[in-house]
């Protein structure tokens, strides 16, 4: 992808949520690239914004084959992200998962634009991780069936597309968007106890490092499915005393260590996870953070942005 041409834009969808705002900064920040944030309700550049609905077709065709609004890559960082809600409200799981990407492969086809599709490790079962991008898919809850189903809807597009899975996100917090970060600070902070669970495993994934691979994907054209995650495998509960240890929260709440099927919740988590980025390591020369550099950088940000 040249730069510095008008006609170089980067769309990223969901782009006010907890993951495209962290793309919206760094390629902003980063690159010289035009950058399109499309949201549920508005269109937005530098030279202003435009109201839309983007769960409809037909609005996506009036502005998107638009010489303004037209992008030569569009980054689909939008989900329903609550596992458990997407496993009672199964339509709408459907509608902001699947149907949406549709609708977005089809313009990114209808403009000759490059496709980055965001996914997760909820593809598989959780039974035998951690996994590497060859791996077969086998997700247990809806949510994770929600978004093998995109994977497959962009791959089978015709479009020229990357799905990046990525796991565990936390990063400097988005309006209402709690991460899992943000709950455990936030609970000791108020003197309340905390039940986490210490047989789900992964890798904390820092936002802004999954923006930044993001951008070297669309420089270097790297198509096919790429892991995209933090290099710390650990339980959530191994988590939780690294957040309480590096916001000082020590003395502070208390922690109570459960398993997961104390907590009954609707859907089923993949247990045994995580994610392999040898790939990405070689393709990208990605050297993502530790979650204890990350959690550092989080608290950094957040104390600037309080003074």
């Amino acid at each position: 992808m040249r730069r510095g041409e008008d006609s170089n834009s980067i769309m990223v969808v969901g782009g006010n949520g907890l993951l495209g705002s962290a793309m919206v900064s760094v390629i902003s920040q980063e690159t010289d690239w035009n950058v399109i944030v499309s949201t549920r309700t508005y269109l937005a550049d530098k030279s202003g914004y435009e109201r839309w609905d983007s769960g409809s077709r037909q609005e996506w065709k009036d502005k998107i084959l638009t010489k303004r609004w037209k992008p030569d890559v569009i980054v689909n960082a939008a989900a329903m992200t609550n596992v458990d809600m997407c496993e009672v409200e199964r339509e709408e799981a459907w509608k902001t998962n699947v149907d949406l990407v549709e609708i977005v492969a089809e313009m990114a086809r209808k403009v000759n634009a490059r496709l980055i599709q965001i996914s997760t490790d909820y593809v598989f079962d959780g039974a035998t991780g951690p996994y590497t991008e060859t791996d077969r898919p086998r997700p247990v809850n809806y949510y994770g069936k929600t978004k093998l189903a995109a994977e497959n809807a962009c791959l089978s597009s015709g479009v020229d597309t990357t799905i990046i899975r990525t796991m565990w996100l936390y990063g400097t917090r988005v309006k209402e968007k709690r991460t899992f970060v943000d709950w455990v600070k936030e609970s000791l902070s108020s003197d309340k106890e905390v039940s986490v669970v210490d047989d789900e495993i992964g890798n904390p994934t820092f936002t802004e490092d999954v923006a930044y691979a993001t951008v070297k994907v669309i420089e270097k054209n790297i198509g096919g499915i790429l892991n995209i995650a933090g290099p710390d495998r650990i339980s959530r509960w191994d988590w939780a005393e690294k957040i309480r240890s590096e916001f000082e929260l020590r003395g502070k709440g208390r922690m109570r260590k459960i398993g997961t099927k104390d907590l009954k919740r609707a859907a089923t988590r993949p247990l045994n996870s995580g994610l392999v980025t040898t790939k990405a390591a070689s393709l990208l020369e990605f050297k993502p953070m530790s979650v204890v550099k990350g959690l550092q950088m989080q608290r950094i940000t957040e104390e600037r942005e309080t003074r």
